[in-house]
């Protein structure tokens, strides 16, 4: 999985940096946020094929979701 790293968000147990990435299925992106520091992964939530028209838009709305993430300390 092609990963990212997310510019604020931060992992809630260990505050390390968190990596965002995709995974494909038949009608949607599913999306995860990992740690880059510790086990702590999860899927972050979906987003249907419908909805996007361009890679570069897939990697803006996976990484919204990870907005929840922000200022964990």
């Amino acid at each position: 999985m092609e990963t990212h790293r997310h510019t604020e968000a931060t992992c809630p147990r260990c505050l390390s940096a968190l990596y965002y990435g995709t995974k494909a299925e038949p009608s949607c992106w599913k999306v995860y946020y990992l740690c880059s520091n510790c086990d702590w992964e999860v899927m972050a939530g979906r987003i249907g094929r419908a909805d996007i028209s361009h890679q570069d838009e897939l990697w803006e709305r996976a990484e919204s979701l990870g907005e929840r993430w922000v200022n964990n300390d």
